[in-house]
């Protein structure tokens, strides 16, 4: 939620330069990256209706992953799935 708030004034160079640099900083974001990506396809495959799917996709949770993809260059999944 803090980075949310603040990611505004974060520069995505920033958060690269951290990813590339901190071990530490890398592996939890590798983490999240993973997490997210296994609930998302989960949501999408279960979710028929794309309720569930669609939500998700436009939670905190994915806000922060998305700009987490967009510092990496990892492509974010929640754009490449279309949700119906």
């Amino acid at each position: 939620r803090r980075l949310n708030d603040v990611k505004d004034s974060i520069s995505q160079k920033a958060v690269q330069d951290k990813y590339m640099k901190d071990g530490d900083f890398r592996t939890y974001v590798d983490r999240y990256f993973n997490q997210f990506e296994e609930i998302y396809a989960q949501a999408v495959s279960q979710d028929h209706g794309a309720l569930l799917a669609t939500t998700f996709a436009s939670s905190d949770v994915a806000r922060l992953y998305r700009m987490l993809c967009e510092a990496t260059g990892r492509n974010d999944i929640c754009s490449e799935r279309k949700v119906a």
